[in-house]
């Protein structure tokens, strides 16, 4: 699985990191990269989304939930 993510804010944390051809079966890689995933306010740190705990390693799990957090922070 590759994708794209690029530096999108949500209403809770920000990602600020472009990611691509990443493969999925490379979690160790992932999981480093997501760690600058931040709350609010915070550079660096490994993040997670304030009312979401553990998002961090919930986003690296699948395209598709990718996608639907793109979709519903674009659309409401």
């Amino acid at each position: 699985m590759t994708f794209w993510f690029v530096a999108i804010g949500f209403k809770n944390f920000t990602v600020g990191k472009d990611i691509t051809s990443l493969e999925s079966s490379n979690s160790e890689k992932i999981l480093t990269i997501f760690s600058i995933i931040t709350a609010p306010g915070t550079i660096g740190l490994p993040g997670k989304c304030p009312r979401i705990d553990g998002w961090a390693l919930y986003i690296i799990k699948s395209n598709e939930f990718i996608k639907e957090l793109m979709f519903r922070n674009n659309y409401g």
